[in-house]
Parts: structure tokens; sequence; C-alpha cells
């Protein structure tokens, strides 16, 4: 469902960025569009990101969200500080996309080693208790 309704969404946004950024001015749009056009195509990882912190917090993981918080955190933070005096806000655009991709695989790959299944199946259970 989130898909459903995100990547729309973000096509829009990335479409439409100069557009909707002509509201600060015209200087303005021109430059910072590029950057509204990365945190669009950000979403989706964004999104993805934050189901899986979810996931892990429903299933009382503590590991996998602490280690997938800590990739996000430490790739963005990294990523900028290093980026930023060579590419400007765009390259913290860049760090915020790598970050949140790389805590996506992360995350991924901590549900693929416990077993997918596993957490389909705790799902499941919680919602036939619940309902």
């Amino acid at each position: 469902l989130i898909a459903v309704l995100l990547v729309p969404a973000a096509i829009v946004t990335g479409l439409l960025s100069t557009t909707l950024l002509n509201i600060f001015g015209t200087n303005y749009a021109q430059q910072a569009s590029p950057l509204l056009q990365l945190f669009a195509a950000s979403a989706l990882p964004v999104a993805a990101c934050s189901a899986l912190t979810a996931i892990f917090r429903v299933t009382k993981n503590l590991r996998g969200m602490v280690i997938v918080s800590a990739i996000y955190a430490i790739s963005i933070l990294g990523l900028s500080a290093l980026a930023l005096n060579y590419g400007g806000l765009l390259a913290v655009g860049w760090a915020w996309l790598i970050g949140n991709l790389a805590a996506c695989v992360v995350g991924m790959l901590f549900i693929l080693k416990k077993g997918g299944d596993n957490y389909g199946k705790i799902a499941k259970k919680r919602r036939t208790a619940v309902g």
C-alpha cells in the first residue's frame, strides 16, 4: 500500500520540482530542484527502511534494529561530512539516498538470515490474536 501511494507521489514531485519550487523564486527553484528530485527518488528507500525498523521493533529483534539504525546514521552523517565540501547540499542528498539504501540492504539481509517466513508467521499470529 505504501508503494502504491508513494511511487506516484515521488514521480510527480520529481517531475514538477522546479514548478513547485518556483513559489520561492526562480533562482531558488533552479538551484534546489536537483536536491528535491533526489529526495523524491529517496522516498521509497526511506519508507522501506522505516518499515524494516518497525518490523524489527514488533518482532523484538533489538540487534537488527540497532544495527540498521547505526548503519543508517553512520553512513548518512559520515558521507555528508565527507562530501559536503565537494558537492554542497546535493552531496548531502546523495548521502541520504545511499545511507537509506545501505540500511535497507542490511535490514533485508537480517530478515533473510533469520528466515523471512518467521516474520510472516509472527505478523499473522499477531493479526489473529488482535482480530
